[in-house]
């Protein structure tokens, strides 16, 4: 599931993709501080049964990290509580603003850390990242999706979650719906 504080999509998409023997299904939410209601039931839809999974959280690095992520994070914790970051994945968009041989993008990573929220963000979701390149050819983005699949397989392997143990349906949508309530 991806988990985005800007505005790309206006409405959740549901893709479903079979990589490596793997089915992979991948809910693109739009912005997450203004659906909240669209976006949590496609969280219950995710968590939902006895499969597992990972949250992608996905934030822009051209842009300095802003408030809107910082209120993402909080929203997440809020509703879930911090152990759903065992589950996350950042995935950094924008590497096709930079200039790659002028910037280091692992450099420029480090830099975003320095900002305190980032920094823990980054530690409560295991240092677990990548860097995204829209642009990208095919065999790019096939390299990426490896990558994110196997990010995925030893988190989980790790932290051996199977998310309807963690976090069950019933307690899933009771969380929402009491954040929902709270602020309508």
């Amino acid at each position: 599931m991806l988990l985005l504080a800007e505005n790309v999509t206006n409405q959740c998409k549901i893709s479903f993709r079979n990589f490596q023997d793997k089915n992979l299904i991948v809910i693109d939410t739009p912005e997450f501080l203004n659906n909240e209601e669209d976006i949590g039931r496609s969280i219950q839809i995710t968590v939902s049964g006895d499969s597992s999974y990972a949250l992608v959280l996905v934030i822009d690095l051209y842009r300095a990290f802003s408030h809107d992520e910082e209120k993402v994070i909080d929203l997440i914790t809020e509703m879930y509580d911090s152990k759903i970051f065992k589950c996350f994945i950042l995935v950094f968009t924008g590497l096709d603003k930079f200039n790659t041989e002028d910037v280091d993008i692992e450099e420029h990573i480090e830099k975003q850390k320095e900002n305190v929220i980032m920094k823990a963000l980054t530690e409560q979701c295991g240092h677990r990242y990548l860097v995204a390149n829209y642009n990208a050819g095919s065999d790019e983005k096939d390299l990426f999706v490896k990558n994110l699949v196997d990010i995925m397989s030893k988190m989980l392997a790790l932290t051996n979650i199977v998310m309807a143990n963690k976090y069950s349906d019933t307690m899933i949508k009771k969380k929402y719906f009491q954040n929902y309530k709270r602020n309508s």
